[in-house]
């Protein structure tokens, strides 16, 4: 987060130069406070052709430009859409890797939900918004702004 909380530790064998001569391990307790610190102030994004959706599992899946923290993703700051009918999602459960692959698995009452309503049943009518706050990195940047993307893998439902 920070130059006073940022060190390198290294294992035995991780680092070889050109001659061949491997790096001492540097050991946790002996870690190395970085130089130079750069924050990052890139704000995270779904990438294009990001969003895939199963209406068979409730499986939404979106795939961010950068690693972000997959426990701290708002459901309440994802709306599924088309162009008449906008719904927030409640509590999907939510994967905890913290990489740029977020899944979500739609609770039985959002899954209905747009089954009922007509919602996200073809790739013509499911778009995901993100509103500001929809998802955090690292550094717990937020969107400055509302993506609307459209899905771009969709699995119908067949139950």
């Amino acid at each position: 987060k920070n130059r006073s909380t940022t060190f390198m530790a290294v294992l035995n064998y991780a680092i070889m130069d050109m001659s061949g001569n491997w790096l001492w391990r540097i050991s946790n307790y002996a870690a190395l406070q970085v130089r130079n610190y750069t924050a990052d102030t890139t704000n995270p994004y779904v990438v294009t052709n990001g969003f895939s959706f199963d209406m068979n599992t409730g499986s939404l899946n979106l795939t961010f430009n950068q690693a972000i923290q997959s426990s701290l993703v708002q459901p309440s700051y994802l709306t599924l859409s088309n162009t008449m009918l906008y719904y927030n999602l409640t509590s999907p459960d939510t994967d905890l890797s913290n990489d740029q692959y977020v899944n979500l698995t739609l609770s039985m009452a959002d899954v209905n939900y747009l089954k009922i309503a007509g919602l996200c049943t073809s790739t013509s009518n499911c778009n995901i918004a993100l509103r500001k706050g929809a998802a955090t990195n690292f550094v717990f940047l937020t969107n400055n702004d509302t993506q609307l993307i459209p899905v771009y893998n969709f699995t119908l439902d067949y139950t």
